[in-house]
C-alpha cells in the first residue's frame, strides 16, 4: 500500500518567505560591506555617489521649451511625469534624510518576511485550523496595513524635507501628498487578511463544536 505524503498545506509561501527574508538580509550585508570599503552606497551612505530624489511633475516649473522625444507621430505629445535632482556633495544631514526615503520600506518588508515565515512554521507544525495561526494572520494583516502607511509615510516627509533642502523653493503640505504613496492597494490585502483570519477562527470553532458533539 503506497500512502502518498501530504504536501505542506502552507507551500509555496513558507519557501517564498524563507527566500525572501535571506534574500533581503543578504543584500543588506553586500550593501554594508561595499559601503564600508567605499564600492559602492548603502542607504545614503557610503561610497562617493550624490544624493538624489525622484520628484513629482507637480513641484516642477518650466521655462522655455522642455524636452521631447524622437519620432513622435502627428497628434502626439509627451509630458514628463518625474525629475531627478542632485545634491552632488551631500551633507550628512541630506544622506540622513535620503536613507530615510529607503529604509522603512526595507524594514517592513523584512518585518513581514519574518512574520510570514513564523506563520508558515506554526501553520506546518499544529495544522491551519488553530487559534495561533489565526492571531498570527492578525498580526501579519495589521502589521502590513500599519506598516505600509507609516512607511510610505515617513519617507514622504523624508523626500519632502530632502527637496526643501536643495531647493529655494519652500514647500508645503500639498508637497507631502505630491511625494505620498498611499498604499492603497496594500490596505485592501491586509484586510483580506483580516477576513481570511476570521475566516480560520469560525473554521477552529465549528471543528471545536463538532468535537464536543462525538
Amino acid at each position: 500500500m503506497v500512502i502518498n505524503k501530504v504536501r505542506n498545506p502552507v507551500e509555496p509561501v513558507a519557501t517564498a518567505s524563507r527566500v525572501a527574508l535571506g534574500g533581503a538580509l543578504a543584500l543588506i550585508a553586500i550593501g554594508v560591506a561595499a559601503a564600508v570599503f567605499g564600492s559602492n552606497d548603502a542607504f545614503g551612505f557610503g561610497g562617493i555617489q550624490a544624493a538624489c530624489l525622484n520628484v513629482p511633475s507637480a513641484l516642477t516649473h518650466f521655462h522655455g521649451n522642455g524636452g521631447t522625444l524622437l519620432g513622435l507621430r502627428p497628434g502626439t505629445t509627451t509630458f514628463a511625469d518625474s525629475f531627478n535632482i542632485c545634491a552632488t556633495n551631500p551633507s550628512t544631514s541630506q544622506r540622513l534624510l535620503l536613507s530615510l526615503t529607503q529604509i522603512p520600506g526595507y524594514l517592513l518588508f523584512i518585518a513581514m518576511a519574518a512574520l510570514v515565515v513564523r506563520l508558515a512554521r506554526t501553520a506546518s507544525r499544529s495544522g491551519v485550523y488553530r487559534v495561533s495561526v489565526a492571531r498570527q494572520i492578525q498580526v501579519v494583516a495589521w502589521t502590513l496595513v500599519i506598516g505600509a502607511i507609516v512607511s510610505t509615510g515617513v519617507e514622504a516627509g523624508a523626500s519632502r524635507a530632502l527637496f526643501d533642502s536643495m531647493s529655494s523653493y519652500h514647500s508645503g503640505f500639498q508637497a507631502l501628498l505630491d511625494f505620498w504613496n498611499f498604499p492603497l492597494i496594500t490596505v485592501f490585502v491586509a484586510l483580506g487578511l483580516l477576513t481570511f483570519a476570521r475566516i480560520v477562527s469560525l473554521g477552529v470553532r465549528m471543528r471545536e463544536e463538532n468535537e464536543g458533539t462525538i
